[in-house]
């Protein structure tokens, strides 16, 4: 789990499984109760984008993650 600050605005490249397998990513913060999910469903590589505040659940056996 990742948390992400009030105001802040991160670009996340992120690669699932060795890029063999998708994973998930669901964000959790005060305007999407539940968790909204972010991933599409058979990406074994993306780019998104994530405002905070909130916490970021990643979902994959592996994974690896950058930021700018």
């Amino acid at each position: 789990m990742l948390r992400v600050a009030e105001g802040a605005e991160k670009r996340l490249r992120i690669t699932w499984n060795k890029g063999q397998y998708a994973g998930t990513l669901t964000l959790f913060g005060p305007e999407f109760g539940t968790g909204k999910e972010l991933s599409a469903q058979h990406h074994t590589h993306e780019t998104i984008s994530v405002t905070g505040p909130g916490h970021l659940l990643l979902n994959a056996q592996h994974w690896s993650l950058t930021t700018d």
